[in-house]
């Protein structure tokens, strides 16, 4: 799976970071956290020219054309998934609708009372 190659300096700049956030909330109220995200999954990958690459020995023109075309859907059918996680579990996965516009709307309409219902069953109530 392609990685991003992450120097020592980012490294360290994430390390501080997080060690930041942890010291800014008691070890009680770390277990309170519920974070949330969503993610496009695609039927078939978009475009990337980045990440087609061709190993081969000596000049372009002598690898064969065929090796050298990707052909890819520009609009690929894809599915949008809202989750949380949390010390207490991972909440239920929640699907976008088809075509629908992930704004602040959206989002406080229609996945922010699923995720805040998961949250109130995962998180250690007192």
């Amino acid at each position: 799976m392609p990685a991003q190659v992450i120097n020592d300096a980012t490294k360290e700049k994430r390390l501080q970071r997080a060690t930041a956030l942890l010291c800014r909330f008691k070890v009680r109220d770390r277990k309170c956290i519920f974070f949330t995200d969503e993610k496009n999954f695609y039927l078939n990958l978009p475009v990337s020219y980045q990440n087609d690459g061709v190993w081969a020995c000596g000049k372009k023109a002598n690898v064969k054309q065929s090796r050298l075309l990707v052909e890819r859907e520009k609009f690929s059918k894809h599915v949008m998934v809202s989750a949380g996680v949390c010390f207490g579990g991972k909440g239920r996965l929640h699907f976008v609708e088809e075509k629908a516009k992930v704004d602040w709307a959206y989002y406080v309409g229609h996945l922010l009372p699923n995720l805040v219902e998961d949250c109130n069953r995962l998180l250690p109530t007192g």
